[in-house]
């Protein structure tokens, strides 16, 4: 198994902000790359969040610690119990790391994840959620609107 990683800033569509912070309008996050011997690609995402003293460079420093012979597509399970050996914290480098190998199982079975995790899919049955941050109410109106579609 092959293994590379890259730090990307995602750009917000609206400045996040909570009571105690001035807010951002980036959010860094690290994607990972899974490739084993036939080519086969997984992907995951790591969003490192400051209330569990996670960073990116965190997680960049926890990447560099596995060693990618141990892991395999075809042995999740027993790939993430040696992730859990590296460290009992970093759970959004190891979050990652899971997109990405159920992802690669998922494609070696010719499945999309939701079919190979056995959850089905239906239309308009399965919807998605997302906060939208503190504002004016004003600002939260139009936010509320534009995420209407």
């Amino acid at each position: 198994m092959n293994l590379t990683f890259r730090r990307l800033e995602l750009q917000l569509t609206h400045k996040w902000a909570i009571s105690r912070t001035s807010g951002t309008e980036t959010s860094e996050v690290v994607v990972v790359e899974l490739t084993d011997n036939d080519g086969l690609i997984g992907f995951g995402e790591a969003a490192p969040t400051a209330r569990y003293d996670e960073t990116a460079a965190s997680v960049e420093t926890f990447f560099k610690k596995v060693d990618p012979r141990r892991l395999s597509f075809t042995e999740v399970e027993a790939s993430m119990k040696y992730l859990g050996t590296l460290s009992p914290q970093d759970m959004s480098a190891k979050c990652a790391f899971n997109i990405a190998l159920l992802d690669g199982a998922a494609k070696r079975a010719k499945k999309p994840i939701y079919d190979f995790l056995g959850l089905g899919f239906r239309e308009n049955h399965h919807v998605t959620s997302f906060t939208i941050g503190i504002d004016m109410p004003d600002v939260i109106r139009q936010k509320v609107l534009a995420a209407a579609r």
